[in-house]
């Protein structure tokens, strides 16, 4: 089914705009359709974008090209008591066809003493 290009549903559980759509049940989620659109950064639970997102945000879950190229397909599951989240790389574990997942960043080296 394609998203309407503007407008509500008749039960007013999806919204569209040309930056994206929300979609309400219980909780929240935002496809974006151009730009990053950081603006629903915490008014939803996720946020889901065919582009990377270059941005944090803390308070609402980020889906986008290198999740899906790290992780694979996400299922995301919206009720009252809150958001779910499961990828493939977690349902199944690691394949040996997939990329590693990321290593954190190496700590910043100390500053060098100062004589």
């Amino acid at each position: 089914m394609a998203l309407p290009a503007e407008g509500a549903s008749p039960d007013g559980k999806l919204g569209c705009t040309s930056d994206g759509c929300r979609f309400n049940a219980g909780a929240s989620a935002f496809f974006v359709r151009r730009g990053n659109n950081m603006a629903q950064c915490g008014a939803v639970s996720v946020i889901i974008s065919a582009e990377p997102i270059r941005q944090r945000c803390r308070q609402s879950i980020l889906i986008d090209r290198f999740s899906v190229w790290r992780d694979g397909a996400h299922a995301i599951w919206l009720s009252p008591s809150g958001t779910q989240v499961m990828s493939d790389r977690a349902w199944r574990g690691d394949r040996p066809w997939l990329p590693p997942p990321p290593l954190p960043r190496a700590a910043a080296e100390p500053p060098a003493p100062i004589e």
